[in-house]
């Protein structure tokens, strides 16, 4: 339309943040009137990187006064609202320490930082208001400040140990997968995590000993959720057992309801970070969109590497290119194929002329016993039709001691896929393999583990049929985000990880008053009540205030952020309501007596290894 014109500029590889910044520099000072847009892959990433960083900071911004609102209405003085929440002050310094180390040894992706951080102070903030409800309840019982202390360094203590522990070794499954985000997102995740434990366990008791009774000083409201009551008349307790007195209604019911959900996770499509990640206020985002709409031009063609047998200019070497470049512009999507043999008089049935290859376009499409095969295809990088083109290519029949290798945008997404594939299941192995365990050292049985892992699978599949649901289909602006028409399959993977060991988190501290109480009375359904009656309150406000945190995700410009952000905050709300108070109770009420089986062998192990309350 007369209004846009582009240059294609090739970038130093070793140069390249420094060469961008000088092209920003000069488009900025000498180009005049000429409004100008930098796009490409060196570009986007660069200004993500920037966007990531501000978008954290506007994140932390937003989520500590929130979560002192937040924390004054659940405890109802400021002492006690101000203690948790320094802890997590202190653990966002803690996580960027500990990622600044790590960056040393390791690369270190700019979106592990965000997760890293709020991660970090989301779980500091859970446990701390753990530690302070139980010290409050415990203060109030026995009416002196070291008891009350100890008790809660003793039962808490043990259990958070054990949460935390899940939480780490759930992210240290990522360790096995080979991407940079995943590794970096473990190592520092994990590493966090038992940093915000080791806090917890020291500083916090620290300071609870040195603050006491003050604990309970400057009251802001009355009525506040941490507050001890007796196991048969708070409503929890009230609630619980009318969930059991109905429990084959009430699991069938809310299980439906999770599985209607979770069903949209079946027509989710799975795209790779890239300039889709860029959010349309980012010029790399702009220029993509206008190369494509004004130009038709793709810029993200497959680019193949062939290694043949015979030198190149082999004349049968030249004839199996042609060859190979006549299959190729032969499959479906195919727009046009450039390779040397393009620019040679080939005929239909392989037959030759005279010709003479000229240095110059022997160097655009040969190098190092290398030939270069570009394809233009009509489809959009990461459609379906642009991954089933790239299986095509793959499936391309070769002579003998040939090699092919297939690159761009479609095929680094067919090969993500494929090693994501490839890596999950020893992943899972992995999370479930020490849920099992550390489960089972907490309670003795083997069938609770078993029923934890199921039912934190069915928040899991749930939230993510959620995502599927919001950024692949039009909500109409029921959430403000931008539909991408796919979910990135990297933050599929670090959602399900993730809210995996959070669900385990609320799951310990459950059972660990479940537990407690049923070696005191060895009635399962009181034991159960009594469990929900003392942490109810405490997880659903624990639940609440990581939301808060983990939810600043959505206030994001990167879509891959806005869906972990919601994926993890869906995940972590449903574990907390419809899970772990009527999902839970119901199950552990139709298992009864069941629920604390476990075979003569194991019992044995169980009593000399497990953990006695």
């Amino acid at each position: 339309d007369q209004q846009y014109m582009y240059a294609s500029v090739s970038i130093d590889r070793d140069f390249q943040n420094e060469t961008y910044t000088a092209i920003e520099s000069f488009a900025a000072n000498q180009l005049g009137p000429v409004q100008v847009r930098l796009g490409g892959s060196v570009a986007a990433n660069l200004q993500i990187n920037d966007q990531v960083k501000k978008d954290l900071k506007k994140a932390e911004t937003l989520s500590f006064p929130i979560l002192a609102i937040l924390l004054l209405l659940f405890f109802g003085t400021l002492v006690a609202a101000l203690t948790p929440l320094a802890l997590g002050g202190l653990s966002i310094f803690a996580a960027l320490f500990m990622m600044r180390l790590l960056s040393e040894i390791t690369p270190i992706s700019s979106y592990a930082i965000n997760i890293v951080t709020l991660l970090g102070l989301g779980l500091a903030i859970d446990y701390s208001l753990f530690m302070v409800a139980r010290f409050r309840e415990e203060l109030a019982k026995h009416g002196d400040v070291e008891v009350a202390v100890a008790i809660t360094v003793n039962r808490s203590g043990r259990t958070i140990i054990f949460s935390g522990v899940t939480v780490a070794i759930s992210l240290l499954s990522l360790l096995v997968f080979p991407q940079t985000l995943l590794r970096s997102l473990g190592l520092g995740g994990a590493t966090v995590v038992l940093s915000t434990v080791l806090l917890t366990l020291t500083l916090l008791p620290a300071a609870l000993r040195i603050i006491g009774y003050r604990i309970n000083k400057l009251p802001v409201l009355r009525r506040r959720i941490a507050q001890p009551t007796t196991e048969t008349s708070g409503f929890w307790y009230r609630f619980s057992q009318f969930v059991m007195r109905n429990a084959a209604v009430v699991f069938i019911l809310v299980s439906l309801l999770l599985l209607a959900i979770a069903s949209n996770f079946r027509f989710v499509t799975f795209s790779s970070p890239g300039l889709n990640d860029a959010p349309e206020v980012l010029a790399s985002r702009q220029v993509n969109d206008i190369l494509t709409n004004n130009f038709h031009a793709n810029t993200e063609p497959v680019i193949i590497m062939l290694r043949q047998s015979a030198p190149v200019l082999n004349l049968n070497s030249l004839r199996d290119l042609a060859k190979y470049t006549n299959q190729i512009k032969s499959l479906p999507g195919v727009t046009s194929v450039d390779s040397l043999a393009s620019h040679l008089p080939f005929n239909a049935t392989g037959d030759v002329g005279n010709f003479k290859i000229s240095s110059v376009l022997l160097s655009q499409y040969s190098s190092g016993g290398y030939s270069k095969i570009t394809v233009y295809q009509q489809n959009p990088s990461q459609s379906a039709a642009a991954k089933q083109l790239i299986r095509d290519i793959k499936n391309i029949a070769l002579q003998p001691g040939d090699t092919m290798y297939v690159g761009g945008i479609s095929a680094q997404l067919v090969d993500l896929l494929h090693s994501l594939a490839a890596h999950l299941p020893v992943a899972l192995l992995i999370i479930f393999s020490a849920t099992c365990i550390l489960i089972f050292l907490l309670t003795g049985s083997i069938v609770l583990p078993i029923k934890a892992i199921l039912l934190d699978l069915l928040s899991l599949f749930t939230a993510l049929g959620i995502i599927t649901w919001v950024f692949q289909r039009d909500t109409g602006g029921i959430i403000p985000v931008d539909s991408t028409g796919s979910i990135n399959a990297i933050a599929a993977i670090l959602v399900f990880t993730v809210a995996f060991g959070l669900s385990a988190d609320y799951e310990f501290f459950l059972l660990s008053r479940v537990k407690e109480e049923y070696e005191k009375s060895k009635d399962n359904t009181h034991s159960v009540a009594f469990g929900i009656q003392q942490t109810a309150g405490i997880i659903t406000a624990a639940a609440i205030l990581f939301v808060a945190v983990i939810g600043m995700f959505m206030t994001s410009k990167i879509p891959t952020l806005q869906q972990i952000g919601l994926g993890l905050a869906a995940a972590v709300f449903i574990d907390a309501t419809l899970v772990r108070l009527l999902l839970v109770p119901s199950a552990m009420r139709l298992l009864g007596r069941a629920n604390w089986w476990t075979p003569p062998s194991l019992a044995k192990f169980y009593r000399k290894f497990g953990i006695d309350h």
